[in-house]
């Protein structure tokens, strides 16, 4: 009985709210609220739908264009003078950005430009750590921070008109271990013989170790022994047709040199042209860099340049770095004639073993007495040694692949005398 009592009850609840909806629908359709060609606009809920309101059907009249305007005649809908004024971004801003590297408690920033140009002839500042500032004060797009502590460090650009910076600081770790591996950046460092005072930086001629034998011609060839000359911006422009045609079969072309007096990376202002003119004729080419490094990362910083001209080259024959006594054309002594031996063979070893990390074959170039006295050798003896010694007949002791006995003899293609080389690579 109970059962049929409650479904009773609940079948008289459900006609009871049905005819309830239908009394609902009935007052709305006759107050209009419902109509055939118009729907109601739906709520927007709580949790986000998308509302309809003013989507009145086909039969809507759209409003008026004018009317969308009448807003803006109300001077109370919003103040003009309490509006900011937005300053419009520069149509001709230049973006840049900031290319970092550290190589030994040091750090190098490029300012570039979306090319990855050099961005010249501004001032440009940076900021160390938020607080340190530095600046471009010759306006070269490069600032070398050096003498810094290891640790981690954050660079960012200041505000130049007419430049967007980066809003990002560049993140970089400055280690104090010297790393022998190639320094991407090099190019920058490298300085134009234009741009100098060749007299106060070049170191001028050889200076080989010589006696009353010095030949002054080609010496008769031992077979197997190829003929190589040693040239440099000092021999000016060379037919190097002429030259192969005389049985040149090598040459040994200066990169560059480090300014005896500044210190900076010099590139031979005859490098360029020396080296394609003589691959195109078929001579082989090995390069060689002046040295006066006085520490182990200059001489990874010479060793990169090296790298950097003879990459885009097919070099072949290894690269050397020469460590002789020098005397600029003014009459001074070089910044590295002061050296000690163990500093010296450590430059040595830190240029070769940069090279090699690079995947070239090296060595030292140098006179037989400074192999003996100013360089230990037995720390060194996996590298080659270019000898220079001007004598018919070399006094030193040790190995070598290649053998400078003179800068007096004439070689056809060549104005002056020429350093001739023996070769036994």
């Amino acid at each position: 009985m109970d059962s049929k009592i409650k479904q009773k009850a609940i079948l008289i609840c459900v006609v009871l709210l049905l005819l309830l909806g239908t009394g609902i629908v009935i007052v709305n359709y006759r107050n209009g609220n419902l109509t055939s060609g118009r729907r109601a606009d739906t709520a927007r809920t709580e949790e986000g739908s998308q509302t309809e309101a003013g989507n009145q059907g086909e039969h809507a009249e759209e409003p008026d264009a004018e009317s969308l305007k009448d807003f803006l005649k109300d001077p109370s809908f919003f103040n003009r003078e309490e509006l900011e004024p937005v300053k419009p971004e520069t149509v001709d801003a230049v973006r840049v950005t900031l290319s970092c590297h550290s190589s030994y408690r040091d750090l190098r920033v490029q300012i570039v430009d979306p090319q990855g140009e050099l961005v010249t002839g501004i001032p440009f500042e940076v900021l160390l750590n938020g607080k340190d500032r530095y600046a471009d004060q010759d306006k070269d797009g490069f600032i070398w921070i050096r003498g810094l502590s290891a640790g981690d460090y954050s660079i960012e650009l200041a505000e130049v008109e007419g430049f967007r910076v980066p809003l990002v600081p560049v993140k970089v770790q400055v280690t104090d271990t010297i790393a022998f591996r190639y320094i991407s950046d090099i190019a920058l460092m490298i300085r134009q013989e234009s741009e100098i005072n060749v007299g106060a930086e070049d170191s001028g001629s050889h200076h080989s170790d010589a006696d009353e034998t010095a030949p002054i011609e080609i010496l008769p060839r031992e077979e197997g022994v190829t003929l190589g000359v040693d040239v440099s911006s000092r021999n000016g422009e060379i037919d190097w047709t002429k030259v192969q045609a005389s049985g040149v079969e090598f040459a040994y072309i200066r990169c560059g040199y480090r300014g005896m007096t500044t210190g900076e990376l010099i590139e031979d202002a005859m490098f360029r042209r020396n080296v394609k003119d003589a691959m195109a004729v078929g001579i082989k080419v090995g390069i060689y860099i002046s040295s006066q490094a006085i520490t182990e990362l200059e001489a990874v910083e010479e060793a990169s340049m090296a790298i950097c001209l003879a990459r885009e080259y097919a070099v072949t024959y290894p690269v050397f770095i020469e460590m002789e006594s020098s005397m600029g054309q003014d009459g001074r002594e070089s910044r590295a004639d002061g050296l000690d031996r163990d500093t010296r063979t450590a430059v040595i070893a830190a240029f070769c073993e940069t090279m090699e990390n690079a995947g070239y074959r090296t060595g030292v170039m140098a006179t037989a007495s400074w192999l003996d006295k100013e360089i230990e050798m037995r720390s060194l003896n996996k590298f080659y040694v270019y000898l220079g010694e001007y004598r018919a007949k070399p006094t030193y002791e040790g190995t070598y692949v290649f053998w400078r006995y003179t800068e007096d003899a004439w070689i056809e293609g060549i104005s002056g005398r020429t350093a001739v080389v023996a070769g036994y690579y």
